[in-house]
């Protein structure tokens, strides 16, 4: 049958150079993520607009050029783009959000990370991390029985979780020191 051995060398083939695109879309958005840390923002735009030209549902790509919008403070396209990656992203792509969502609470985009943070946590509800950083954010606003609560949750889903165990226990001190005296016994 040799028309079946030419299929299968075809969809080898194929398979290789998905495989060969996928390897160059990566290498790509890492050297955009480079340009980031060097502070070539304009050239870490090209990077990530020309994986995107190449596939628009390039996840880390879009959320690369998340990046570099949130810092040329283009606020509109920086949302465009995270939606786009909202709508393609999955549970490998978790992390990149979580990464995403920590660059913007550390600018203090306390609401666009607090969508990152839920987004990662949806795409990945095993991983602790996400509503621990979710939770941060809520220490940031002085919400500490609603951070609390969180922590809670990351720690059912990994009681070893050190980070959210140490954490938790700052913010019971917290909420246990803004009560006023005559309450503790309640």
């Amino acid at each position: 049958m040799p028309g079946a051995a030419g299929s299968r060398r075809r969809q080898r083939g194929s398979s290789s150079d998905e495989s060969k695109a996928q390897n160059e879309e990566e290498a790509v958005v890492q050297r955009g993520h480079e340009c980031i840390g060097k502070g070539r923002l304009h050239q870490a735009r090209e990077e990530f607009q020309g994986v995107i030209a190449r596939n628009p549902r390039s996840v880390p790509a879009h959320l690369g050029l998340c990046e570099v919008l949130h810092e040329f403070g283009a606020r509109n396209e920086m949302i465009k783009s995270f939606e786009t990656a909202a709508t393609y992203g999955t549970r490998r792509e978790a992390r990149l959000f979580n990464n995403l969502g920590i660059r913007l609470r550390r600018s203090k985009d306390f609401g666009l990370a607090l969508r990152t943070f839920d987004l990662a946590s949806l795409l990945d509800p095993s991983d602790p991390v996400f509503l621990y950083n979710k939770a941060l954010v809520y220490i940031a606003h002085r919400q500490f029985e609603t951070a609390l609560v969180l922590l809670g949750r990351s720690l059912e889903i990994d009681p070893g979780f050190i980070e959210g165990k140490n954490t938790a226990e700052k913010v019971e001190m917290w909420i246990h020191a803004r009560k006023p005296r005559g309450e503790e016994a309640e």
